[in-house]
């Protein structure tokens, strides 16, 4: 047979294969294509590839011609050369006319060919079978080049006579992981050689004074030694290789009989040994009838242990001598005696082969815990635990099945580890009846994120289980696997399937409690069925009216117990099922022949497992409570200030209490107020002010209050100093608790000045005890800024007109939001309310509300319809928003707070009140955010009025800490202006608020309204557009009187509501006079936009 692995398509080497193939008569072999009239050297048994090069050939002769390395020097490229039955040249091995890509070559069953000199040194690999006697030998200096040797004797006689001699006079570096493999005549030197495995068998004609050269072996990993064919007379265990100190050694294996010591040997300098072997060591390798070493001396690492073949009269051995080992066999030992009655477990042996021995007595269940145990051919008695009969298979009918699986085959092997006894339930060539002691359970452990399948008889490797869902591997054989896995949910089961077993076995790491679908009764026996029981029936405790009942057997669906003394109960008893730590309360039958449908149950919700249903009613246990037993009661009777919080059965605060048993008020002021150095702070205190102190600011400069008085909801006290400007926070402490007002306090001089935005523009007088301007004639606004229009011919028409006549009620959307919008020609500005935000002490958003329009419920109010209402209830809360927006038509004086002012016809009003808001603490506040804004439209035809005007928006404010603040926004020679109380309504209570700019942008600013901690809120802002004192209604009269004359100003209000989306919208147009009819249709297109 030939093989080309990962050869060539080989037209560069045809020729050079055609020549090997008719050299050796293997082309007989071949077939010849007969279009091409070449041979198909890629077709089977040949394999190339498109590389160009043959890099594997394997060759098999089939006549005597004799090849040399010439032949195969015309194989470029290649890398392994393997001949079968070959007759080769005597210098084949050291010759150069290989391929020096060639570094391996293996001779199987070939003629000819000596090792009589170095072998070619572009070999790393040299396999050599010769099939021919001779006398040889090979000096290590041959060699050198080689990192893998392995030569083995192929003559039928097992008589080639191959001697190895070291002649290295330097140290020879060669691979790392170097074996050399070899028959020979005697056990050559390692001086100045680094191997790792060494493997020598013994020839005929053994040197056996050549083992004194184990003293060189100190550098070796691997050490192996056999004489197979038993050449070798007794000899002694070779003591010069133990007493090596600073060797390497990890693994010997002895095969070969050894003489009996005059004492124990010591293993102390063979520290790292993992691996010792010794299979044949023949009846006197013993001290004593023990084995011959000194257990104690047994390094620590050493992991297997064989020794066999021996005769230890004096009995087993204390197996736990051997410290860490994890495979021992003491195999035909000849040991008499019994097994220790209890496998120590805490001994590490995995796998026990005590075959062939003459042990006695029986072996107890705690053996089950070994993965492999090989009893067979002893003359133990007795019954056999069911960790080991549950797996056996019929020898007779498993070893005539040729399909037999590999479960099945090792399960043959398994079950041979236990025959040649005389164990009263193992009938090797019967087969066994079904296992009926497995016991799987699960269990979650969620920190290592392990699910542990533990229980009892459940197999000795990973095969021995198998479930779709999880892959599990062996942690204690027959106990307990464990598998990777993610949290489980309530309920989740698997299924299991054990080697051999055709039973399904379902299992749950998150069980459900148990799930009761009937139960009857037959005479003394209750049969219960339904879910999530378990095959553990040490975990399951049924009671009937208070009788414990004998659990028999039980699965995942069905539970078998006894009761005896059924028949002098009553028909039907209160009873449960407990399953490890679940319980299930439900009533039972006590007649016989008769059942209990729990589906009555199921409606209930079987109590959610807290009680019992009877007649479709639950009765709940001692700590629940409600119709379907779902509330849990409270431990202990909560006080007045707490209530019970029947999810989990606690005693919770109420609203404004906290503290150890809810004694304190959790306590805030919502308001203060300020009469010289005197102040009152409103609020929750409580009746209990332990330790009660107020400050004014933080640090050094605080401002600490004197003279303290206090109840319940108002704290007064006087300042020990003029605290410093601007808004300060306030400190109140009690009761070891406190409680921060951020911003809440702001000190007021007895004459405090305002000032006037922008300080009325030049075009007036400031009043700066009002913050308001007393604009000179021709000028209007909050600053002066603002011209004022006459309409000389036709007064009818303006502002009480709009009132009457351009008042429309329609449908639209902006943005899911109430807005505001004031609009003249193609300007348009925008006022709406977008978010409420709550706010810790640090400013941090605590939860955000977007105020969206599917909420909000609109209304006009009955007796004024100039007053749009707009209310929603925040989502699961209990807090109500009302939105009131007024339409100004005349020149009106408002009192807000305690402060007075006054509203020029033509604005809006609004107000806005926040109640019962669910704060997540007492030191948090709110922030109102409201977005003024300004756009174009040209869906009125009126684009000429503003060709003339600035068209670039400007943004301007004063917001600081003055008792007014302003904005406005110019754009088209029309401006816009809001006006922002620093003053609030909290809980009824004149308080100060804070107005901050959150953001600004080319066409809009969004203020966030800084309310402190209150139940009840209110502000109240307006807005007012007037035309810039720069406006030119025309581009031909732009500074005409009369151009001015002709326009009027008309106010109309849209309250819009699309869907579940609300708008108000405020129009303010810049119109020529013209007739209602047309301005209300021209109002209507401006809303349909």
């Amino acid at each position: 047979m030939t093989e080309f692995v990962n050869s060539a398509t080989v037209a560069k080497n045809y020729d050079c294969i055609l020549d090997i193939t008719t050299k050796s008569n293997q082309i007989s072999k071949l077939t010849l294509n007969q279009t091409t009239s070449k041979y198909e050297f890629c077709s089977t048994p040949f394999y190339c590839n498109s590389s160009g090069y043959m890099t594997s050939v394997q060759f098999t002769s089939y006549n005597n011609y004799i090849f040399s390395q010439s032949d195969f020097s015309c194989m470029v490229g290649l890398n392994s050369l393997s001949l079968y039955d070959f007759y080769l040249s005597s210098d084949f091995f050291t010759s150069r006319q290989l391929p020096s890509s060639v570094d391996t070559l293996y001779v199987y069953r070939c003629n000819g060919g000596r090792i009589n000199g170095p072998v070619n040194p572009s070999l790393k690999s040299l396999t050599f079978y010769p099939n021919e006697t001779f006398t040889a030998t090979i000096y290590f200096s041959y060699l050198k080049t080689l990192d893998r040797y392995y030569q083995n004797d192929n003559t039928p006689k097992n008589t080639l006579q191959l001697k190895y001699i070291n002649d290295l006079t330097a140290p020879l570096v060669i691979k790392k992981d170097a074996s050399w493999i070899f028959e020979s005549t005697n056990l050559p030197s390692l001086n100045n050689i680094n191997i790792t495995r060494l493997v020598s068998y013994a020839s005929s004609n053994f040197d056996v004074s050549s083992y004194s050269n184990f003293s060189t072996y100190n550098k070796v990993n691997t050490i192996y030694i056999a004489d197979l064919n038993r050449y070798l007379p007794l000899i002694p265990f070779p003591s010069s290789l133990v007493e090596l100190t600073n060797n390497v050694i990890t693994d010997i294996t002895f095969l070969l009989k050894f003489s009996t010591p005059s004492s124990l040997i010591s293993l102390a300098n063979l520290k790292i040994l993992q691996d010792f072997d010794l299979s044949r060591v023949g009846t006197l390798f013993q001290f004593n009838g023990a084995i011959p070493f000194d257990l104690n001396s047994i390094p620590s690492t050493l992991k297997t242990f064989l020794f066999e073949d021996s005769n230890l009269y004096a009995g087993l051995p204390n197996l736990m001598s051997f410290r860490n080992i994890e495979k021992i066999s003491l195999r035909n030992n000849s040991i008499k005696g019994e097994l220790p009655l209890k496998w120590n477990v805490n001994n590490k042996i995995k796998t026990l082969d005590l075959s062939r021995n003459q042990l006695t007595g029986t072996i107890d269940e705690s053996y089950c815990q070994l993965g492999s145990l090989d009893i067979s051919y002893n003359k133990l008695t007795g019954k056999l635990p069911t960790c080991f009969s549950c797996y056996f298979v019929n020898l007779l009918t498993a070893g005539m099945d040729p399909d037999a699986s590999i479960g099945e085959m090792e399960a043959m092997d398994f079950t041979s580890g236990f025959t040649g006894n005389t164990f009263d339930n193992l009938d090797l060539y019967s087969d066994p009846p079904p296992c009926s002691t497995i016991v799987p359970n699960l269990r979650y452990d969620s920190i290592k994120g392990i699910t542990y399948l533990f229980g009892k008889d459940l197999g000795f490797s990973d095969d021995y289980v198998y479930s779709t869902d999880l892959y599990f591997k062996l942690e204690i054989p027959s106990i307990s696997y464990y598998a990777n896995s993610s949290p489980p949910p309530l309920g989740y089961y698997i299924d299991l399937t054990f080697r051999l077993s055709s039973t399904i076995y379902r299992v749950s790491s998150n069980p459900l409690p148990p799930q009761i679908e009937n139960i009857s009764i037959v005479n003394d026996l209750v049969l219960i069925d339904g879910t999530y029981f378990s095959y553990n029936i040490s975990i399951i405790s049924i009671d009937i009216g208070g009788y414990k009942c004998n659990v028999l057997s039980s699965t995942f669906y069905k539970i078998n117990c006894n009761l005896t003394i059924l028949s002098s109960l009553p028909p039907v008893v209160l009873g449960s099922i407990r399953v490890g730590d679940l319980t299930t309360s439900l009533p039972i039958p006590t007649v016989n022949n008769s059942n209990v449908d729990t589906t009555q149950c199921q409606s209930l919700n079987y109590c959610n497992f807290n009680g019992t249903c009877l007649n479709q009613q639950c009765v709940c246990d001692s700590k629940h409570s409600g119709t379907t037993c779902l509330e849990v009661k409270c431990s202990r009777t909560c006080n007045s200030n707490e209530y019970c919080d029947l999810k989990i059965g606690e005693c919770k605060c109420n609203s404004g209490w906290t503290g150890e048993n809810c004694l304190f008020a959790n306590h805030y002021a919502s308001s203060v107020s300020q009469n010289g150095n005197l102040i009152s702070f409103y609020g929750w205190f409580g009746t209990i002010h332990n330790d009660l102190t107020i400050n004014i600011g933080s640090g050094s400069d605080s401002t600490t209050c004197l003279n303290i008085t206090e109840s319940d909801k108002i704290i007064n006290c006087t300042l020990s100093k003029k605290p410093n400007n601007g808004y300060q926070n306030v400190y109140i402490n009690q009761n070891s608790i406190e409680w921060i007002g951020k911003n809440l306090f702001k000190y007021q001089e007895e004459i405090q000045l305002i000032s006037c935005f922008q300080n009325c523009s030049g075009n007036g007088k400031c009043n700066t005890l009002t913050g308001s301007c007393t604009c000179n004639q021709g000028f209007t606004g909050f600053d002066c800024s603002s011209i004022i229009i006459s309409n000389e011919n036709n007064s009818s028409n303006n502002n009480n007109n709009n009132n009457n006549n351009n008042v429309e009620i329609s449908i639209g959307n902006v943005d899911n939001n109430v807005v505001s919008t004031i609009k003249n020609s193609e300007t348009i500005f925008e006022i709406m309310v977008i978010k409420i935000i709550e706010q810790n002490i640090n400013g941090e958003t605590i939860k955000e509300w977007d105020l969206k329009t599917n909420n909000w419920i609109a209304d006009i109010d009955k007796n004024n319809s100039n007053i749009f209402i707009f209310n929603q209830t925040l989502k699961e809360t209990e807090c109500i928003i009302v939105y009131t927006i007024e339409q100004v038509n005349a020149t009106k004086e408002y009192s807000f707070a305690g402060f007075n002012y006054s509203i020029d016809s033509g604005s809006l009003k609004m107000s806005i009140s926040i109640t019962n808001y669910p704060y997540s603490s007492t030191l948090n506040n709110l922030q109102i955010q409201m977005k003024s804004q300004v756009a174009t439209t040209s869906n009125i035809n009126d684009s000429n009025n503003n060709n003339c005007n600035e068209k670039v928006t400007q943004i301007k404010d004063s917001i600081n800490d003055n008792l007014l603040n302003f904005i406005s926004i110019k754009k088209n020679g029309k401006q816009m202006y809001g006006r922002f109380l620093s003053i609030m309504l909290s809980d009824d209570r004149s308080t100060l608020m804070s107005t901050s700019i959150v953001s600004t942008q080319n066409e809009s600013i969004t203020l966030g309204l800084n309310l402190p901690y209150c139940n009840k809120c209110l502000i109240d802002p307006d807005f007012s557009v007037l035309l810039s004192s720069d406006f030119k209604s025309s581009c031909e009269s732009d500074n005409s009187e009369v151009g001015r004359k002709s326009y009027v100003i008309p106010v109309a209000v849209v309250a819009s509501v699309v869907g579940v989306a609300l708008i108000v919208t405020v129009g303010y147009l810049i119109k020529k006079k013209k007739s209602s009819k047309d301005f209300n249709n021209k109002l209507k297109a401006l809303n349909k936009a």
